[in-house]
């Protein structure tokens, strides 16, 4: 005789398979732990090429403040910038773990860039190493001096060839100050203004023209001759009396030449020799 198998006790069977716990405490427990150390920091964040200014495109000194970051995460994450401790946004990370990120405005100065991930589980990871990002938004400063000519607004031997002196300043990103600039002889000469510019790109005002240098640094040439006298060493009626002829030169600022000398009636006479000055002021 068959008996009907009570549903009760089918019923708790069925109960019992549904209701058996899947793991452990320490199981779920380890897994929780998991869930919350696995994130591991984003890559230091990049400067962009295209955000780095200046010299150099990857010295991170930028003359602009608006900067475009990139960098690597765990995919799909969600990726927070941050500038010291003041966040600067987020960004996704995409499937790969790649993510970029554009910041608002910067202020000028040295800023320290840094980034967290969180993931689709909501931990979050340490930080990641920050980099140092120098925002450069003043042009630097260039000034020029030139050195006195002589008195006669020549520049001569004795004052020296004109020389350019320039001084540039920057106070953030740096700036090299151009080499001094010497005039070679010549007249009414010209220098163009010139600019700097800093490592993060800005460039200074140009410096004004200079115009209108003359510089002669050689001394003029003096010769002199005199006629010969008559066959018994005077100078007499026949040979005429004795006459000293100069001959002056200079190639830049001129000289005059001096006037003949004539010798009067006299024995034994003497004349004493001369110098001409060029109107650089240059002796001979």
């Amino acid at each position: 005789m068959n008996r009907a198998k009570p549903q009760s006790l089918g019923r708790k069977r069925e109960l019992a398979r549904r209701s058996k716990p899947i793991g452990t405490v320490e199981q779920l427990e380890s897994r929780l732990l998991l869930d919350a150390t696995s994130i591991a920091p984003p890559s230091t964040p990049h400067l962009d090429a295209a955000s780095d200014t200046g010299i150099s495109n990857s010295d991170n000194i930028t003359a602009l403040n608006t900067l475009g970051f990139t960098g690597t995460a765990e995919a799909d994450s969600t990726v927070e910038l941050f500038d010291g401790t003041t966040t600067l946004g987020t960004t996704t990370a995409d499937s790969s773990g790649m993510w970029n990120f554009t910041s608002g405005a910067l202020a000028e100065g040295v800023h320290s860039i840094s980034a967290t991930a969180t993931n689709t589980l909501g931990n979050v990871s340490a930080a990641s190493d920050s980099v140092s990002i120098g925002v450069d938004l003043t042009a630097p400063t260039l000034s020029q001096s030139i050195n006195s000519p002589g008195g006669t607004g020549w520049y001569n031997i004795a004052s020296g060839t004109a020389v350019v002196t320039y001084a540039a300043s920057d106070n953030l990103s740096g700036v090299t100050t151009p080499a001094d600039y010497s005039f070679g002889e010549g007249a009414g000469q010209s220098l163009a203004g010139i600019t700097v510019t800093d490592a993060a790109g800005n460039t200074s005002v140009a410096t004004p023209d200079i115009v209108g240098v003359s510089v002669d640094l050689t001394a003029p040439t003096l010769s002199q001759s005199i006629n010969s006298p008559g066959a018994t060493g005077w100078y007499n009626i026949a040979s005429g009396t004795a006459i000293v002829t100069y001959a002056a030169s200079d190639n830049l600022s001129g000289v005059t030449t001096p006037a003949d000398y004539s010798f009067g009636e006299g024995a034994g006479q003497s004349l004493a020799g001369i110098t001409v000055t060029d109107a650089a002021g240059n002796t001979s």
